[in-house]
């Protein structure tokens, strides 16, 4: 399995509850600001992505594509800003957009499931789409974080989680 690091949004986090059990789905955004693809690239033979996603946005017939990785049963040790805590990978969705000087961008998000302590549940929250004023415009933006996400061989307790029916937001 492939590392993968990346500069991300925390962009929702919320509580799922299947039957007794609870975990948090979190998801992140990454930009793409290019028509040429090295974000899917990393993760290398892990995951079958079918040609979803070609090596430039220009040659998609997609603007949405949506892609269940659950079943491949991915677990990472998931590292972002200054927080760590193991993840199982649920989901990977993406929208091209075609930007006003004709190129393209992809911003993709990914979902993972998770069952952070209570200290790393309340740093999560602070994270959630936070802004920050940029140095360079004067103006708030949505901070992006570095994220990497190392492979776990052991899946501890996230095994046997599925899709999710019950959502409450946190």
């Amino acid at each position: 399995m492939n590392t993968i690091k990346f500069d991300s949004v925390l962009s929702a986090f919320k509580l799922v509850k299947r039957g007794e059990d609870s975990f948090w789905n979190v998801q992140f955004k990454v930009v793409e600001e290019t028509s040429i693809r090295t974000f899917p690239r990393q993760f290398g033979t892990d995951i079958d992505f079918n040609g979803v996603f070609d090596q430039s946005a220009v040659n998609d017939a997609w603007d949405k594509t949506n892609i269940p990785v659950s079943d491949y049963n991915i677990h990472y040790n998931l590292d972002f800003s200054d927080l760590s805590f193991e993840v199982k990978f649920l989901n990977i969705s993406a929208v091209r957009k075609q930007n006003n000087d004709d190129t393209w961008r992809t911003e993709y998000t990914l979902s993972f499931l998770c069952d952070p302590d209570k200290d790393t549940i309340k740093k999560l929250v602070y994270y959630v789409n936070r802004k920050e004023v940029n140095p360079m415009t004067g103006k708030k933006e949505v901070m992006n974080y570095p994220t990497i996400l190392n492979p776990v061989e052991d899946n501890g307790n996230l095994d046997s989680t599925e899709e999710t029916t019950e959502d409450s937001e946190a």
